[in-house]
């Protein structure tokens, strides 16, 4: 609860805002509520959510422009999907359908916002998947400032590029004796292994281990792959935590074998068939390793 003299008072330097369960917050309401005006930032932005808005952690978001604000339509994907195919469709109330699609189909043509859609792909295709919806409804402001009016279209998406690769991963323990940073890289070989998985998408990151019988400190990772890259220009790019080295048809071609946080290292690859070996060593803490072909 929060008093119309804390709200409007100079002099107060803490203010005590109670709050629902689910750590629903209402100091946005309270305004409303008190029937006061909330203060307006430059250029007429407001800076409390109005009172029909969706609220809690999962909607705090920030995209390529920056914070989401809502008053513009998002295609969401929903976190904690390598692969996304769940998605939320967010922004001021209205209506979207699809207006095309490459690589990619969608489970809904034509719904309201908020709302869900899910797409569906072939993992194994290589190059560009994407989606193109239409909105129309209330009025939409973007990332510029420019506003479209009320029962006008905008139009907004998804897109994604990948070359799938699958990968044979195992792993192995390192102590003193076998130490990467001081011993030969491949010393830790000698050690029998503690796990070994299969993946489409070498995308490993966090405090734990990478997969079942993995330790989540002192341990090593060597991936293969082969893939067939099409015409153009690529980069391999590879992102790392700590230690890393990659070979494209035996040649080395990134060498950063040592401690660091997350990291990004590039290197370029020519189109057609290559044969990809990855290593790399995990010290404690945060551990990463991450390895795709983009345009």
């Amino acid at each position: 609860r929060v008093s119309h003299e804390a709200l409007t008072s100079n002099s107060v330097s803490v203010v005590s805002i109670g709050s629902l369960p689910q750590g629903q917050d209402l100091a946005g309401r309270s305004f409303q509520t008190l029937k006061l005006a909330p203060p307006k930032l430059k250029g007429g932005m407001d800076a409390f959510l109005s009172q029909d808005a969706l609220r809690g952690r999962r909607f705090i978001v920030v995209d390529e422009w920056g914070p989401y604000d809502f008053r513009r339509p998002l295609l969401h994907a929903i976190p904690g999907q390598k692969v996304p195919t769940q998605f939320e469709i967010w922004g001021p109330k209205g209506k979207w359908r699809v207006v095309k699609t490459e690589g990619v189909t969608a489970s809904e043509k034509t719904r309201t916002v908020p709302g869900y859609v899910t797409l569906k792909f072939d993992p194994k295709r290589s190059g560009r998947t994407s989606i193109e919806l239409e909105y129309i409804g209330a009025a939409a402001t973007d990332y510029r400032g420019i506003v479209t009016p009320a029962g006008k279209p905008v139009r907004f998406g998804w897109s994604q590029f990948r070359i799938p690769m699958q990968w044979d991963v195992a792993f192995y323990p390192w102590d003193a004796k076998t130490d990467p940073r001081v011993k030969p890289y491949y010393a830790y070989k000698q050690n029998p292994l503690v796990g070994g998985t299969t993946v489409d998408e070498l995308n490993f990151a966090g405090y734990g281990g990478f997969a079942k019988g993995v330790p989540k400190t002192y341990f090593a990772s060597v991936a293969n792959t082969e893939v067939t890259v099409p015409r153009g220009k690529f980069t391999l790019e590879a992102t790392t935590d700590d230690g890393i080295r990659v070979w494209v048809d035996d040649v080395l071609v990134i060498d950063s074998w040592k401690y660091q946080g997350p990291t990004v290292y590039t290197a370029p690859i020519k189109p057609g068939h290559h044969t990809i070996h990855v290593e790399h060593f995990q010290i404690d803490g945060y551990s990463a390793l991450k390895v795709k072909i983009r345009p």
